[in-house]
């Protein structure tokens, strides 16, 4: 795969999983910030299109926030577990399928070489 077929692969999975993160939160915690999660996912939505244009500026953000992303999710799992919540309900297992998630974006937008190399210096800011 090249380059920048990894980086618009990136950049679709992480609009179906934002899409299906906040469907799923919906279901779970009900309309509860439901506005925050629709700018979220709308923000996720701007990133890929300029990760889609090649903006060296978008790879970094989003690969800096995935690694960001795998931080609080564990975070959050081990907060839940320590709550007494079971780290086997849906919302755990979500946590660590998210931490993994981001951990693969953040690998592949930071460190995966083909990606690292399509995205030129005249491309940034």
């Amino acid at each position: 795969m090249t380059g920048q077929q990894k980086t618009s692969m990136v950049a679709m999975a992480t609009i179906i999983f934002s899409l299906v993160s906040v469907t799923l939160l919906l279901i779970l915690t009900g309309g509860d910030k439901i506005v925050l999660r629709v700018l979220r996912f709308i923000l996720t939505c701007v990133f890929a299109f300029f990760l889609m244009r090649e903006a060296n500026w978008a790879r970094l953000c989003v690969g800096l926030f995935s690694l960001l992303g795998v931080i609080t999710s564990m975070l959050g799992f081990f907060g839940l577990v320590g709550a007494g919540g079971s780290m086997f309900s849906i919302l755990g297992i979500w946590m660590i399928v998210m931490a993994a998630f981001s951990g693969w974006v953040g690998y592949m937008l930071l460190l995966d070489k083909d990606v690292v190399s399509h995205f030129s210096p005249k491309s940034g800011f």
